[in-house]
């Protein structure tokens, strides 16, 4: 592991950690966007996985002009192992992952560490904004913006971890990214919040993990990054084995977790968001799984006895979650039936309110054309002096 720069510095404020691997076309955008940062007071430690494309020189020349990043170079070994290794060398009293393809916003920081020193807080959260980096993505952004990235808590308020897990999962916007949050060092250290080698979805566990060992938390209202919706990102390729497997290990993870923790329970509901995001968890592993061609399928052979056969029960033949889907099939096939005989109805009933609407047209010009005629007019005059005579007695 080669490092640059001399080791003699000033404790910053903040570490922001950023893992990088074959991201050249969007590296500068990223290092610029937290170069701009409205806080100066902060080192920028970026870890080149073994990258094989132009990466490595563009952060050579930002070192070159920019003395508070570092450059920490190793063999390909994961992004897990990359913040892991930036968090190992990270002196700042923060600590900040961000992703190397994505923009942060110039204030996003100052606002976090602000809000973290004024009311004593070990964790902060915000929200972002999925953009798509071409147009077959589009879609997939918008759909991100609309059920995922946006967060709506009462800012004013100190949460507890397990508090703040438990409102986002009544509120549906428990956002599991590393890079929508800021994180007090010593609490990450302290709590061994390390990430896990080798994973898809590493970010679910820790990000769990994290919120259970938070006594003081809170969220900023604003959108602070802009994520970067892009192909050929772990998270938009094309689904391998470790696409089903990564949900399948997080949902371990917290099972394991919940079960030597048992005061991170939520009393009131009997745990009931934090088994509902174990299941969660294993429906992504099984959808992802069912998806696979034979070969990534069998690449659950290479998994140690023991957890191979958990997978198998969990994800490759879990009866109760097939029965179901498959009463989820059922009631959704009943409904399109139901939706259908509305959608006639409905037609039926537009078609019957049309024609009353031409009868209606009809009956008016009719009356139209007998106000016209004389022998309407007549009967006005005949009947005009009985009408004031009925009037007159009337009153």
């Amino acid at each position: 592991m080669n490092m640059n720069n001399s080791e003699k510095r000033i404790t910053p404020v903040i570490s922001v950690v950023v893992p990088v691997y074959n991201v050249e076309a969007w590296l500068s955008e990223c290092l610029d966007s937290i170069i701009a940062q409205s806080i100066s007071d902060m080192e920028i430690i970026c870890v080149d996985d073994g990258s094989t494309d132009n990466s490595p020189e563009i952060l050579k020349e930002y070192a070159a002009r920019d003395e508070r990043i570092r450059v920490i170079t190793q063999e390909n070994r994961g992004v897990s192992e990359a913040r892991n290794c930036g968090a190992r060398e990270a002196k700042g009293e923060f600590l900040y992952f961000m992703d190397s393809d994505d923009i942060i916003e110039p204030e996003a920081l100052e606002l976090c560490i602000n809000d973290m020193k004024k009311r004593n807080l070990e964790y902060v959260c915000f929200n972002a904004v999925g953009f798509a980096d071409s147009q077959d993505k589009v879609e997939v952004a918008e759909r991100m913006n609309e059920r995922y990235y946006t967060r709506t808590l009462n800012d004013k308020k100190v949460y507890t971890g397990k508090e703040l897990f438990h409102e986002l999962s009544v509120k549906t916007s428990v956002v599991v990214t590393v890079w929508s949050c800021v994180i007090l060092r010593s609490a990450f250290i302290d709590n061994g919040l390390w990430f896990r080698p080798g994973v898809v979805y590493e970010d679910e566990f820790w990000m769990f993990s994290a919120l259970m060992s938070m006594t003081r938390c809170s969220c900023i209202n604003r959108v602070l990054y802009k994520n970067r919706i892009r192909n050929n990102s772990i998270t938009q390729s094309k689904y391998t084995f470790s696409h089903s497997y990564g949900p399948f290990s997080a949902a371990c993870d917290i099972r394991e977790y919940i079960a030597n923790h048992t005061d991170c329970i939520n009393k009131e509901d009997n745990g009931n968001y934090e088994y509902k995001r174990i299941v969660t968890l294993q429906q992504i592993a099984v959808n992802r799984y069912r998806s696979l061609c034979e070969e990534e399928k069998a690449k659950r052979f290479d998994l140690a006895p023991d957890e191979r056969t958990l997978f198998e029960q969990m994800v490759v033949y879990p009866s109760w979650i097939y029965k179901t889907l498959s009463v989820l099939t059922e009631e959704k096939q009943e409904l399109a039936k139901q939706n259908a005989a509305l959608q006639q109805e409905k037609e039926e009933l537009l078609f019957k309110v049309k024609k009353l609407k031409r009868q209606k047209k009809k009956l008016k010009r009719r009356i139209e054309k007998i106000k016209e005629s004389s022998a309407y007019c007549i009967g006005n005059v005949i009947t005009y002096l009985p009408k004031k005579i009925k009037a007159m007695f009337a009153k």
